[in-house]
C-alpha cells in the first residue's frame, strides 16, 4: 500500500497551489474512507476536498497523481533512531 504524506505540503512555498487528483482520502473525524478525491492546496492552507467531479483544479496548479496512493492528515513518523548526527536532516 502506497501512501501520499502531506509532510511535502510544508516544504512547498506558500504562494504555490498544488492539485493532489483522484487520492484515497482516509478522514480523522469518520470512519468512512473517501475514494476518488481531490485535494487542493493554496498559500500552504488546504482550500478544497471533495470528489473529483466537484472539485475544480486550479489552472496554474501543480497536479500530483494520487491513484492507488493514500491521504492521511497529520501522519508522522515521530520515532527515529540515528546512527550518526548527519542523518538529522532526513528526518526534520
Amino acid at each position: 500500500m502506497r501512501i501520499v504524506c502531506a509532510f511535502f505540503l510544508l516544504l512547498a512555498p506558500a504562494a504555490a497551489q498544488l492539485a493532489i487528483t483522484d487520492v484515497t482520502v482516509i478522514p480523522m473525524n469518520s470512519e468512512v474512507v473517501l475514494q476518488h478525491q481531490v485535494v487542493v492546496v493554496s498559500g500552504g492552507k488546504i482550500t478544497a476536498v471533495g470528489t473529483v467531479d466537484s472539485v475544480k483544479v486550479p489552472k496554474a496548479a501543480q497536479r500530483i497523481d494520487g491513484r492507488r496512493k493514500y491521504l492521511i492528515p497529520g501522519l508522522t513518523d515521530a520515532h527515529v533512531h540515528l546512527l550518526s548526527t548527519t542523518e538529522l536532516p532526513l528526518y526534520v
